[in-house]
């Protein structure tokens, strides 16, 4: 078994709003009032260990560094004083992400083992707490080894192990430079998760192409009889029904867009902040070697990169389809009125004329038949007559 000295326990928690803190963030406030202020920062006190809540904006976002550690110094203890610092952070949330933090002295159980037998069990003791099934590569960070995880729910997980204290006091002035990092490295996840839900969003209306089609299906139903019949309300609600498909595409689209800028944004910003963390640290004199910071930078981000852009290109082909297809239609949609409207005039046309050679049947016959009604249905019969004939002839010839 491994002891540690002085374990400190760091929780980066970052949330996507500007002014609005997080309800998580505000319940454990609340839940430790005997705590100090400072500026923006709150210093807890426990009976056992202490801890500091600080928040800053960070542009859209904003983050939480809240760190706690036991108050002895110097006395090994073992590893359940972690889960403790861990299980008084319990239920910290945020909507981009949380990056988890150990920092400790360790020191074997018995002085005579190997000092590689015991690291290694001091990363086994600790994955057991949250469930690591494996590492990822060893580094160093200030002398310090470092190990890092990609935990289940999408948190990472970083674990710093020094063998004296002058190492681990080495670490403390690049606090919120990691604060910095680690957001730049949860924004650019973030994005790539955001746009995987755009895209789902919009798959679910077949705006994307299957992998398998040489040519794409139109994205319109519209069947011949319905061109030929030129059924102007069927084709209006066709027509209507495709302009807000078409809304939704195109806002998908600037979504998608929006996502890519954010994500190539925050990949500047973090390797810019990965580079500002080497510098610093060449002038201390402790070994620094993290792969981890460009491999990410280098592989991981820019496959996100390259599927947001993918995406896009996937999707733009569709877009400018669904246009046409919506033109196409709103010429149907003018010529079913159109005809429509020629109908409405060979009607009025045919009525008119029917109209009016009955009035003039009625005014002619009156006086030469037997009574009112005849004259009135002799009239009628008329008017009809002409009426009805002037309209087919109107419908057949008028175009």
């Amino acid at each position: 078994m491994v002891h540690l000295i002085y374990p400190h326990l760091f929780c980066f928690s970052y949330h996507r709003s500007p002014d609005a803190i997080p309800p998580s963030w505000t319940d454990w406030k609340q839940t430790h009032p005997d705590h100090a202020t400072h500026a923006q920062s709150y210093e807890y006190a426990g009976q056992d260990w202490d801890a500091i809540f600080e928040v800053k904006s960070l542009g859209d976002s904003q983050g939480l560094l809240l760190y706690g550690a036991v108050r002895e110094e110097e006395k090994p203890q073992s590893i359940e004083v972690l889960a403790q610092l861990k299980q008084h952070f319990s239920g910290i949330q945020g909507s981009i992400g949380q990056t988890w933090l150990v920092l400790s002295r360790w020191q074997p159980d018995h002085p005579g083992e190997g000092d590689r037998q015991g690291l290694d069990q001091a990363f086994q003791d600790i994955a057991k707490l949250w469930t690591i099934e494996s590492w990822g590569n060893e580094e160093k960070f200030l002398g310090n080894v470092l190990r890092s995880a990609v935990l289940p729910n999408g948190e990472w997980l970083w674990v710093c192990l020094a063998e004296d204290s002058q190492t681990m006091e080495a670490v403390s002035n690049f606090y919120y430079d990691l604060q910095r990092l680690f957001y730049y490295q949860h924004k650019i996840r973030w994005s790539h998760e955001q746009s995987c839900k755009i895209k789902e969003i919009l798959s679910q209306e077949t705006f994307f192409p299957l992998t398998h089609e040489i040519i794409p299906a139109s994205q319109i139903k519209l069947t011949e009889a319905t061109a030929l019949k030129g059924d102007f309300y069927e084709l209006r609600q066709v027509l209507y029904d495709n302009m807000q498909k078409l809304d939704r595409h195109t806002r998908g689209l600037e979504g998608l867009s929006l996502q890519l800028q954010t994500l190539k944004t925050n990949l500047r910003a973090y390797e810019k902040r990965s580079q500002r963390i080497e510098q610093r640290c060449a002038n201390y004199p402790f070994q620094t070697d993290i792969q981890h910071w460009s491999d990410f930078a280098g592989n991981q981000a820019v496959y996100y990169q390259e599927q947001i852009q993918q995406d896009i290109e996937s999707l733009s082909p569709g877009l400018r389809v669904r246009e046409q297809h919506i033109k196409t239609l709103q010429v149907l949609v003018a010529a079913a009125q159109g005809e429509r409207d020629r109908n409405i005039e060979n009607l009025v046309g045919g009525a008119g004329l029917g109209i009016g050679v009955s009035s003039a049947a009625a005014g002619a016959w009156a006086g030469h038949t037997s009574g009112p009604w005849q004259t009135f249905s002799v009239s009628l019969a008329l008017g009809l007559l002409f009426g009805v004939g002037s309209y087919l002839l109107l419908r057949r010839y008028r175009t």
